[in-house]
């Protein structure tokens, strides 16, 4: 790996890494707030059950998981505000850096350093890597200070939401590397991320689409999101090494596919 590339992906976003871990973790200081406040989770169970019985069936057990301790920090990790911002990340780094750069004509200088394009390709997939690890810190932190801030909340299993962290790194990672195959093939970093963004919310809408579609159901495995459903993994179901198993291999197979195609073409090209 070039140690120089990897350390100037983070001095160039610095300011947005820094943002979204603080939001993500401030996120979930809220969400875990809901829980911990006095009468809150009991006032949203009333509200709840005051539902027409069929809200209560459209929403299900699913929506009262999620006011548990252990529901509430799934939902801090599974909420749209916290994919955004971690997905928008997850993103923006191979488009800027591969695309991004050819576009504006600097990759011709990074390539003129003496360090060969596997080294810049793996450099940046790395340090993708660890950008959105440092993201996941900020969950963990803020669920950390959550439970420390709310010590009446019920015990929630520590190695759960280790597990429900990783999950969700591997997650975010797996889009990064499949932005960064995008990447490899374009020179144009507006093109890289409509695709990244368009390939993403399909993965995304299907996953939820199946559920009321269920002639769709044998589509299920073929959406990354299939892979991460953080209440499932809080209540303990056996799904966790499935989920790293399947995005473990999309990462590396992508990453693999992309610093090859860095190698092989022309540049620009």
């Amino acid at each position: 790996m070039s140690r120089t590339y990897l350390l100037n992906l983070f001095r160039t976003h610095r300011v947005l890494l820094l943002a979204g871990f603080l939001f993500v973790c401030g996120f979930q200081v809220v969400v875990l707030a809901l829980v911990g406040s006095a009468g809150m989770l009991e006032f949203i169970q009333n509200v709840f059950r005051q539902m027409p019985l069929p809200a209560q069936q459209f929403f299900g057990a699913d929506l009262m998981a999620r006011f548990t301790a252990s529901g509430a920090v799934a939902l801090g990790y599974s909420h749209p505000f916290v994919l955004v911002m971690t997905v928008f990340v997850a993103i923006l780094l191979p488009t800027r850096h591969i695309a991004g750069e050819i576009e504006a004509g600097t990759l011709e200088l990074v390539l003129s350093m003496p360090v060969r394009r596997s080294a810049i390709g793996l450099s940046l997939w790395v340090g993708g890597g660890l950008a959105l690890l440092l993201l996941t810190s900020g969950c963990w932190l803020g669920t950390a200070l959550g439970l420390l801030l709310y010590p009446d909340i019920e015990m929630v299993d520590t190695s759960l939401i280790v597990k429900l962290g990783l999950n969700l790194w591997l997650l975010l990672f797996a889009i990064c590397s499949y932005t960064l195959l995008i990447s490899a093939f374009q020179r144009e970093a507006g093109a890289v991320a409509q695709r990244a963004v368009v390939v993403t919310l399909l993965f995304y809408f299907l996953y939820y689409a199946i559920p009321v579609w269920p002639e769709a159901e044998f589509l299920s495995p073929f959406t990354i999101f299939h892979y991460y459903q953080p209440q499932k993994i809080m209540q303990g179901e056996p799904i966790w090494v499935r989920n790293v198993a399947v995005l473990s291999s999309l990462i590396l197979i992508t990453a693999a596919a992309s610093i090859v195609k860095l190698v092989r073409r022309d540049i620009p090209g």
